[in-house]
């Protein structure tokens, strides 16, 4: 997804303005986080590094085992997750199970 900077925050295409600095590819670029619009909070589809898959991770277990959470970051954690090799796999397939998600095949 491309973004926009705009004093240090980052946003989709439709919440840009005039004067905002892009656009930037892959959702403003690998970083530790899941980076998401600073107006409506869509999330913006960017790469994580090692330590962003780790933290995104934590997240995802500390749902399962706990219940606790923003559902919708974690089916976007979930969605972003599927893509990286990590050691604990059958994390998302719990995670999937809880949230009613498709199976990682059916994920777009």
């Amino acid at each position: 997804m491309n973004v926009y900077v705009n004093d240090g925050e980052l946003y989709c295409e439709e919440c840009s303005k005039d004067g905002d600095d892009g656009p930037h590819q892959d959702g403003g670029g690998e970083a530790d986080y899941m980076a998401y619009c600073g107006e409506c909070g869509v999330w913006l589809e960017n790469p994580l590094t090692d330590d962003g898959v780790a933290y995104t991770l934590e997240h995802v277990i500390d749902y399962v085992i706990t219940r606790r959470g923003n559902p919708d970051y974690i089916r976007n954690a979930v969605a972003q997750l599927a893509e990286y090799d990590y050691d604990q796999p059958n994390i998302l397939e719990i995670a999937w199970d809880i949230l009613n998600l498709p199976q990682k095949g059916d994920i777009a």
